[in-house]
């Protein structure tokens, strides 16, 4: 059921920004949303519907207390995107909590190193897709996060690529080309 739930609000999410981008641009065809909605399915799919996290949560499992007492650590499948369990996890988590605790995150005093939270473009707590997702626990909500993202991406560069003169065939390209580009993933 929890799994149904995350579904549904990840396409409400993407029809809401196909909708809006429909409401600003003029109409796109059946088949253009529907490999446009390609892009983020590919990347983050998996994530939605399997059981697991895109996020690499192995590598905190290597440290106490994380660390399984007794036995060996995990192996870690990738030492270079300890990015997320380090630093986007722990501040969507402190976004999540102000606004469930009725606060607004302007700054995180509990790190007490006197960061701005509002102002971090890790926590991101203004922008739309952040906001929306934030519903669910943070490392369910960032997959949903990510392939929002990864759509307004694929949208833009289509409908540039579109307003420019490209025909809808090359559009589509420029759209997988940026939202599969190594500055998006």
């Amino acid at each position: 059921m929890e799994r149904a739930a995350e579904l549904l609000l990840a396409a409400s999410g993407a029809w809401v920004i196909l909708r809006l981008a429909q409401l600003w641009r003029g109409p796109l065809r059946w088949r253009e949303k529907g490999l446009l909605l390609l892009v983020p399915v590919l990347f983050f799919g998996g994530g939605l519907a399997g059981g697991g996290s895109q996020a690499d949560l192995d590598y905190v499992y290597q440290f106490p207390p994380y660390r399984p007492a007794g036995g060996p650590a995990p192996v870690v499948r990738n030492r270079l995107l300890t990015d997320i369990p380090l630093q986007v996890l722990p501040f969507r988590h402190l976004v999540r909590e102000h606004f469930r605790g009725g606060t607004w995150p302007h700054w995180a005093h509990e790190l007490g190193t006197g960061q701005p939270l509002a102002g971090n473009a890790t926590s991101a707590p203004l922008a739309p897709a952040q906001v929306a997702s934030l519903l669910l626990p943070p490392e369910r909500g960032l997959p949903i996060a990510a392939g929002w993202h990864q759509l307004i991406a694929a949208l833009g560069a289509f409908l540039l690529a579109r307003a420019l003169g490209v025909s809808r065939a090359g559009a589509l390209v420029a759209a997988y080309a940026f939202s599969a580009s190594l500055f998006q993933t």
